[in-house]
């Protein structure tokens, strides 16, 4: 009798599921729904690639990709993204060139 009760209310609940995951459907087909998916898988692999960047701390550094790195960190949690110059001017470098190439250093090594 018991198991009758519970089949009745989960069958109960299931239309409103429906409903919800066609309304969502439908939200994702429009032009804001694509664009807040993007923007919600555009964070989740930033969060990931964090993550990632975190899980991997014997990855050999120069002592400027290190100063590049720790400044660059410091900046995303303050909610900004910094220039390349800038972030050649914290890694020790002068050119904007060298702050591209030790970005991409960065890059290869999984860091970015």
């Amino acid at each position: 009798m018991k198991e009758a009760e519970s089949l009745s209310k989960t069958e109960s609940k299931m239309p409103s599921m429906d409903a919800i995951l066609h309304s969502l459907a439908l939200f994702l087909g429009t032009p804001e729904g694509q664009r807040q998916f993007a923007e919600f898988e555009s964070i989740m692999q930033r969060i990931q690639s964090r993550k990632e960047a975190e899980a991997i701390p014997d990855i050999p550094l120069t002592p400027n990709e290190e100063k590049a790195l720790t400044f660059i960190r410091n900046d995303l949690k303050k909610g900004r993204s910094s220039g390349v110059r800038k972030i050649a001017q914290a890694g020790g470098l002068k050119s904007s060139r060298s702050g591209a190439r030790l970005l991409r250093s960065l890059k290869i090594k999984g860091l970015l």
